[in-house]
């Protein structure tokens, strides 16, 4: 028959604010099945969705994702259970009510052909976080059973723009752990009302693009921290002064000059990091001293 979840108590809201809806038993995966469902409530500062999505298995771990944050909860059970034989008896008629009589064999082998395989925490994470290229940058959140994708800045289109559906995380042809998508966004005059492309990026930064009939690959990276952008401007302003070598980063400001210098800057960059440049003043830069005008 139907499935049916409901809160018997809770401590942060009324129970007759708590509502279920959308609960379903997942297919068999690894020799597990799993109770999902959406929880909900009247909007608040902290979810102001009135939303959140449980999955639970049948130890009691539950996944929780509210808000964007996610989140780990474990429960017991407070009544004594049938023995283990009947328990799996009874989830099996559950699962074949829910899902159209099928049997767990004929879901097993649509799973294999779909070539969903469950990916590892551990795997996991080695897919969440910034990725980008030159001209876009997106990144991945979330637990790996309902995952969350979001661009960060784009070169060509707005953020806004940027619509992001159908995100799974799976197993890559390559054997990594991955994260599948689809990108929607306003069409181009004269086309569709919006267009869309799928991505897949696995833990390697490989990205997969299928758009228009075509298939591009190319490979995203960890973006360089900010700090150290900064760490590196403020050490060449500290010793703008002192150094001559400011031609090795003419490009950057504030060493932006002209053309007929550069060569002169060049050359003498190149000699203060010669190997007799370096043997006369390294036991003055060891000393944290400068080395003499005359050097």
């Amino acid at each position: 028959g139907e499935l049916v979840v409901q809160f018997t108590h809770s401590q942060s809201r009324p129970v007759a604010d708590l509502s279920v809806a959308n609960v379903k038993l997942t297919p068999p995966r690894g020799g597990k099945r799993y109770l999902e469902f959406d929880v909900l409530f009247p909007p608040d500062q902290s979810n102001p969705q009135g939303k959140a999505h449980w999955k639970m298995d049948s130890g009691g771990r539950v996944e929780t994702l509210a808000a964007g944050q996610r989140g780990e909860i474990r429960m017991n059970r407070t009544e004594a259970c049938e023995s283990a034989e009947d328990e799996e008896e009874e989830g099996d008629e559950e699962y074949e009510s829910a899902n159209g009589g099928e049997s767990e064999e004929k879901q097993e082998e649509a799973e294999e052909d779909d070539g969903d395989v469950e990916v590892g925490y551990e795997e996991w994470n080695k897919v969440v976080g910034l990725w980008e290229d030159e001209h876009r940058g997106i990144q991945i959140h979330g637990p790996r059973t309902f995952p969350e994708v979001r661009f960060t800045h784009s070169k060509f289109r707005a953020v806004k723009d940027l619509h992001v559906t159908e995100v799974k995380a799976l197993r890559a042809p390559t054997g990594k752990a991955a994260v599948t998508f689809r990108v929607s966004f306003p069409a181009t005059p004269g086309g569709p009302a919006t267009e869309s492309a799928v991505w897949l990026v696995d833990a390697d930064g490989t990205r997969v693009v299928h758009a228009g009939g075509r298939r591009v690959q190319d490979v995203l990276t960890r973006p360089r921290p900010r700090r150290r952008e900064r760490d590196t401007m403020s050490m060449m302003l500290m010793t703008r002064a002192a150094s001559k070598a400011v031609g090795l980063r003419h490009d950057l400001p504030p060493y932006a000059a002209g053309d007929w210098c550069l060569p002169i800057l060049h050359t003498e960059a190149a000699l203060r990091q010669g190997t007799d440049y370096l043997a006369q003043t390294a036991s003055y830069y060891d000393a944290g001293s400068p080395p003499p005008p005359e050097l």
